[in-house]
């Protein structure tokens, strides 16, 4: 009786429109409500938020100077830019494109597994394994304006495509997979290109020069888009092929940036503590049978999984979303590998008592993220930096501001983008009635500096209004 409960076509609809509305609920609550974060987003931020308001849609900028820092092809800030032409130039849209494209990744994640199983619950079934993972809807993943969620999403696709035509001959395919491989170079450069040799190993499913050639061929197209943007911006700022190679290429690989160092394992801990939920215990097991076992399609994912997690794990420079192209691909690997044990023991108590453990499994982790996701519970971030942004963001008034904060402050900088009555102030050129935001960094310079009169006092930040110097 109850694995015909399991079985029946309204259950498994039910189920479905479950899922969709709880990764409705965590992709897009309040997806605004966070200051901009510090280090990639802000940057971004900045570098829509000029070119929003310059114009200039083939360059970033940062300080409306060309931008040698993020040296990326500028896929997600055109879609920042024209987020912003929709909702205007504020939290929401630098982080729209980034959460829609992990929401549609997460579905494309269960579209995958419906095409390959005609099952409706394993569908739904890895559509919430993705979204209750650690890193997927995360700081840094879906939740910010970031590159890693598109990127992910964009070689999702290309992967499906190109698995399409390899394992299923399906030739028209590649077209899909030259599209979506483009943008996801355009998206992330070096990041994307670590899967061209991998779709070139994954040939060897079924060996054929034809489609080794057809693949190398397609790859070198998908390159077209963003060769052509290179050598603009190399015209446009000479020497900027240098900065690329140095920033994302050569220089990331073989050794680490920005101190970014750690153990060759370091992804394989992340995924296990972090990035992932408990079904990462059964992942190993997922995939050895993927390896060895009849699906092409298993195999396919498996070694497109293992292949990118041995290529980033040799690269000298290693940070946690590294590995997030390798989430939805879990995903897909685990529930292949309970389609695979739900098809070889066919007996009823068998499969129901699997149904609710994985029922019960995913009830914890859903909770979970959930809380996450509507309390901010377990959020990796410090708050008191941030004060600062929440008095900046608020100010409505008509009289120019001022705020003072670190040399680089590019999570405050974006909200004089926003609002051009806030502006980046000096901390020795204040004047007699300047008014003033600033954070703890500077909670003693002022008082040492200068006579002043609180107007808004927070634990972390104050605004106040400059009487004279000291």
């Amino acid at each position: 009786m109850i694995h015909a409960f399991f079985k029946h076509k309204y259950t498994q609809y039910t189920f479905l429109s479950f899922c969709l509305v709880y990764v409705v609920i965590l992709q897009f609550y309040h997806i605004n409500e966070l200051p901009i974060i510090q280090w990639d987003e802000s940057r971004l931020a900045v570098n829509a938020a000029e070119m929003f308001h310059s114009g200039n849609f083939l360059s970033t900028t940062y300080e409306y100077k060309p931008d040698y820092y993020n040296t990326k092809p500028p896929l997600m800030i055109w879609l920042q830019v024209l987020s912003a032409s929709v909702f205007g130039m504020n939290e929401l849209a630098i982080r729209f494109p980034s959460a829609l494209a992990g929401f549609f990744c997460i579905l494309f994640c269960g579209w995958i597994i419906h095409k390959r199983t005609e099952n409706i619950n394993l569908a739904s079934l890895s559509i919430l394994i993705l979204a209750s993972s650690g890193g997927f809807i995360q700081l840094h993943g879906s939740l910010t304006g970031d590159f890693d969620a598109l990127l992910a999403a964009l070689l999702l696709m290309s992967v499906y495509y190109h698995q399409d035509f390899i394992v299923n001959k399906y030739n028209p395919a590649l077209y899909n997979f030259i599209f979506f491989f483009s943008l996801a170079i355009l998206c992330k450069s070096a990041a994307a290109f670590i899967a061209a040799p991998i779709f070139l190993l994954n040939c060897a499913i079924r060996p054929s020069k034809r489609r080794l050639l057809k693949t190398v061929l397609s790859i070198s197209a998908a390159c077209i888009p963003f060769l052509t943007y290179v050598s603009y911006r190399e015209i446009e700022t000479p020497g900027y092929i240098n900065i690329i190679l140095e920033n994302d290429f050569i220089g990331r690989f073989a050794n680490p940036i920005e101190g970014h160092s750690a153990e060759w394992y370091f992804y394989l801990v992340n995924l296990i503590d972090f990035r992932f939920n408990y079904f990462i215990y059964l992942l190993p097991i997922a995939l050895v049978f993927g390896l060895i076992g009849k699906s092409k399609t298993w195999r396919y994912y498996s070694i497109f999984f293992i292949a990118y997690l041995v290529i980033i794990s040799i690269a000298q420079t290693r940070i946690h979303w590294y590995d997030m192209p390798l989430l939805p691909m879990a995903s897909i690997i685990l529930v292949l590998g309970l389609y695979y044990l739900f098809e070889r023991f066919e007996n009823n108590i068998f499969q129901t008592a699997l149904s609710i453990c994985i029922c019960a499994l995913l009830a914890f982790h859903a909770y979970d993220k959930f809380e996450f996701i509507t309390k901010r519970k377990g959020l990796l971030l410090d708050q008191t930096h941030y004060e600062l942004s929440e008095l900046i963001r608020e100010y409505k008034g008509a009289n120019q501001t001022q705020y003072i904060a670190a040399p680089y402050d590019a999570e405050f900088y974006f909200y004089s983008q926003c609002n051009p009555k806030i502006i980046r102030g000096n901390l020795h050129q204040l004047n007699a009635n300047d008014v003033v935001f600033y954070g703890n960094r500077f909670k003693d310079s002022i008082p040492l500096l200068y006579n002043y009169t609180v107007l808004i006092a927070r634990e972390n930040a104050w605004k106040v209004k400059i009487n004279g110097k000291k």
